[in-house]
């Protein structure tokens, strides 16, 4: 049983405990009537955010945190501006981020037909970016061209 279990753990189909998580947002998940599971925390933020009965104004955040290496991942946030990871327990350290509002993630979900990424390429410039210890706070013109200088220095090097 141990051995099926892990095994649905690495392939991403099993559940996460959400019993940490505050009042109003289990309530958004249970109405949602679906379970989040892991490695799914595009599926599980977009759900919370997309469903008609997210009466409580989660917004849908993606953005880098902090991991061994830095990684893409989302989250919701809800009215007071406080951050809810619902796949990750503790959170991670969130080292950039962007939020989006319900009609974002339904216009992207209609489009892709997919609970993926809404602005992927500027999720991998930032995680790029954090990855060479440029500041992702930085204005978006300047973080490309620091990443170009840091791959000018690379190629020159070989």
């Amino acid at each position: 049983m141990l051995k099926t279990y892990d095994q649905l753990m690495k392939n991403g189909w099993s559940p996460v405990p959400y019993k940490h998580l505050p009042y109003h947002l289990k309530e958004t998940i249970k109405k949602a009537n679906f379970r989040p599971q892991a490695k799914q925390c595009f599926r599980n933020s977009q759900r919370i955010v997309s469903n008609w009965h997210n009466v409580h104004g989660f917004r849908y955040v993606e953005g880098v945190v902090k991991s061994l290496i830095p990684i893409i991942h989302s989250w919701v946030i809800d009215k007071d501006g406080t951050h809810y990871d619902v796949t990750l327990n503790p959170a991670p350290e969130i080292l950039c981020y962007k939020i989006y509002d319900r009609d974002a993630v339904i216009k992207n979900m209609s489009k892709t037909l997919h609970f993926c990424p809404i602005n992927y390429e500027w999720l991998n410039l930032m995680q790029t970016a954090v990855s060479l210890g440029i500041d992702p706070k930085l204005p978006l013109k300047e973080v490309k061209k620091q990443i170009k200088d840091v791959y000018k220095k690379i190629n020159s090097a070989f």
